[in-house]
């Protein structure tokens, strides 16, 4: 077996992933969820994601996962973030994850896709590398 084995993570409540369109449709409002996106912004304590779906982008505060955001990973890394959201398509970050370079959009619009037919998928506990 892999030595970095795969555990679950029983630390975050399990929560849906949005797309732009779930994220915008204030349906999620003050619950935790989960966005996917390329890092396309980042000012101050916000940083913008490009989530799967015609949209606007995720607003990110992530004021408590700082040092992940960076300038330097604008237009070149995705993240996961876990976080509570608020108004305008803002997310208040909790967790956040990075997913590199080559996590594609196909990925996330493949996975929005799934969740969308499925809704017990939404449910996935979070999978983290030991």
């Amino acid at each position: 077996p892999d030595a970095r084995a795969r555990r679950i993570d029983t630390a975050m409540p399990q929560t849906p992933r949005l797309n732009s369109q779930q994220l915008q449709s204030g349906q999620f409002h003050g619950q935790t969820v989960r966005v996917v996106g390329k890092l396309v912004g980042v000012q101050g304590n916000t940083a913008q994601l490009q989530l799967a779906g015609a949209g606007p982008f995720a607003i990110v505060d992530h004021q408590s996962v700082a040092g992940l955001l960076v300038p330097e990973a604008v237009n070149k890394e995705y993240f996961e973030v876990i976080g509570a959201v608020q108004s305008n398509n803002m997310v208040s970050a909790m967790q956040c994850a990075q997913l590199g370079e080559s996590f594609g959009v196909r990925i996330l619009l493949l996975s929005s896709a799934k969740r969308t037919r499925c809704p017990a998928i939404s449910a996935a506990p979070v999978i983290t590398a030991t």
